[in-house]
């Protein structure tokens, strides 16, 4: 790891000797003279707990929880009883037309007004209004925690498969650059033409490219993990395997590949996902609660005209007034006296205003509830969708593995003969790359196995990383009750 001060490249030299660096090389030799230092490491878990502890956007939705916790408190605070003091200063100029003998020319008038709601069905319903709306906000909350939490573990997932597709193309360069030497041989000795060299000097420089092009695409999902977790985004990790990642599923290989598209235990599987789906949905309570709050708001509209809205006061005054004769010389004014009653108001006309009120509400009801069954049935759709294409992963990663051991053992094959020059450079391209398509698929499948997991549990709403070991145990028992009915 010591730093290295002094770097020399002389291009000819390098050519007459066949080496070619390449980019990537030229382009790092100024991270050269640094330290390496080590990667930290960062597993699933630590990246999803970082995300939800960390993450703007959460962060944000939390806030906004607690405000519309501050909401139900102002609302609950008018059923308080309301204090207020008053105090009013006036002043008469003797000369006005309208001055009486003996009128104070100067009063200050104070009051205490007390006020206590004793029944207020329009308040009431605004504060069951506003305690529906603080657990639309907490439904909201959870939904933007399962929302982080997805992005966060699909971006893990997808930096994952990105790393092993680059070990992939980068042993896929080695073995073109050894089969490049292989063809410079043969081309040296006569077993081989000219442009057998050219053509892997070529798929050389391919590959090259699309190292660099998975590279890029590494420190791009890497940015935006680590906007995820409020870190630095310039931040690189080392990451757990494959295997590691598997662990932490309900639906695990060994549970999914006894059930197959179409069976009865696999539409058990789906129907109990629906149903856990429509029941953990955050935005199906939301709407829930919304159309709750208009049936609320539409009964005391409706209600108006029927119950009063009543109230007690009671105010209590103290006046000051001053004569032309001297301070409370007119005992005719009281300085000091009460008074207290009860309210009670009734709407008797208003216009029609009521009545169509009502006809507003309950259009925006029906609008809500349309919105509700759409939201469900895309909800059982995605839901169905994201299973079959879990079982449809499960068959292709197991085909796709056969696929490259088979790719791979041809490979092997066929680069002995073309060593032996009884094949051409064609055969042995041919069988590289349907190994290196083979490797691919296979590695993309065992993520898309992964990330089709992950969506199926956004879904459905409850998330396997953050679970714990018996609510795991809780949801497969229930499951296997449903699977033996």
């Amino acid at each position: 790891n010591e730093p290295r001060e002094n770097i020399f490249f002389n291009g000819d030299i390098a050519n007459k000797l066949g080496l070619y660096p390449n980019l990537i090389f030229l382009q790092n030799i100024s991270n050269l003279k640094a330290s390496e230092k080590d990667k930290i490491k960062l597993t699933l878990k630590d990246a999803v707990e970082k995300a939800l502890n960390s993450n703007f956007s959460l962060l944000k939705s939390r806030q906004d929880l607690e405000t519309s916790s501050y909401n139900v408190k102002i609302s609950n605070s008018s059923r308080l009883p309301q204090l207020n003091a008053n105090i009013q200063y006036n002043a008469i100029d003797k000369r006005t037309s309208n001055f009486k003998m003996g009128a104070p020319t100067n009063s200050v008038n104070s009051y205490l007004e007390l006020s206590q709601v004793i029944f207020n069905d329009q308040l009431n319903a605004s504060i069951q209004i506003e305690k529906l709306a603080l657990d639309s906000s907490r439904k909201q909350y959870e939904q933007t925690k399962l929302n982080i939490l997805y992005y966060t573990a699909s971006t893990y997932v997808n930096i994952l498969q990105l790393n092993a597709q680059l070990d992939i193309q980068k042993s896929n360069y080695v073995l073109l650059k050894e089969s490049l030497g292989i063809a410079k041989l043969n081309y040296k000795v006569g077993a081989g033409g000219l442009q057998d060299v050219y053509r892997l000097e070529s798929d050389v420089a391919s590959s090259l490219a699309n190292i660099a092009n998975i590279g890029s695409e590494i420190k791009n999902q890497e940015i935006y993990l680590n906007t995820l977790l409020n870190l630095p985004t310039d931040n690189s990790y080392n990451y757990e395997s494959l295997k590691d990642v598997s662990t932490y599923f309900v639906l695990s290989d060994s549970f999914n590949k006894n059930f197959s598209y179409g069976s009865d235990k696999s539409k058990k599987i789906e129907n109990f996902l629906v149903q856990g789906a429509i029941s953990n949905s955050n935005s199906l309570a939301s709407l829930n609660n919304n159309i709750k709050a208009k049936e609320r708001e539409l009964s005391a509209n409706k209600r108006e005209r029927f119950l009063p809205k009543i109230s007690a006061a009671g105010k209590y005054y103290k006046d000051n007034m001053i004569t032309p004769w001297g301070e409370n010389s007119n005992k005719k004014f009281p300085d000091e006296y009460w008074e207290a009653g009860i309210v009670a108001t009734l709407p008797i006309i208003s216009g029609g205003e009521i009545y169509y009120n009502s006809k507003k509400i309950e259009s925006e009801i029906q609008s809500l509830e349309y919105s509700r069954a759409d939201s469900k049935n895309n909800l059982v759709q995605q839901v169905l969708q994201t299973y079959t294409e879990l079982l449809s992963n499960y068959v292709q990663n197991y085909s796709t593995s056969t696929s490259a051991t088979v790719a791979k053992k041809n490979l092997d094959i066929v680069r002995n003969l073309y060593s032996e020059g009884t094949i051409t450079v064609t055969d042995l391209l041919s069988a590289q790359n349907n190994a290196l398509s083979q490797e691919l698929n296979n590695v993309i499948q065992n993520f898309n196995l992964i990330n089709s997991a992950l969506k199926l549990e956004n879904l459905y709403g409850k998330s396997s990383i953050t679970m714990t070991s018996d609510e795991k145990l809780q949801i497969l028992n229930n499951l296997n009750e449903v699977l033996e009915k």
